[in-house]
């Protein structure tokens, strides 16, 4: 009768990693906002597509579930979109930090 060993037993069990959540990286969040207010609406929204394209490949590649994936990048658009309605609406505080 084989028994696994200690270290192989440990090997089957993977953790995963929590990241820090991109909706939570506030400087980014607003990099990218900013961004789109310079741009034409079209322009804009082309332009959030494929970086979160990129953020999705970026995390799948990491090793994190399609769910998580899924939840991260959902996140991390509502915060942009936030963002973008925050500089649209309240340009005059825009400067201050939340």
């Amino acid at each position: 009768m084989n028994m696994p060993t200690p270290h192989t037993a440990r090997r089957s069990k993977r953790a995963q990693i929590i990241r820090f959540p991109l909706s939570r990286q506030r400087p980014l969040v607003m990099k990218l906002a900013q961004r789109m207010t310079a741009q034409a609406p079209a322009r804009a929204e082309k332009m959030l597509r494929l970086e979160l394209d990129r953020l999705i490949d970026t995390l799948h590649r990491q090793g994190l579930s399609d769910r998580a994936v899924e939840v991260e990048i959902c996140a991390f658009e509502s915060a942009i979109r936030a963002e973008l309605w925050h500089l649209t609406l309240l340009p005059e505080f825009s400067n201050e930090p939340a």
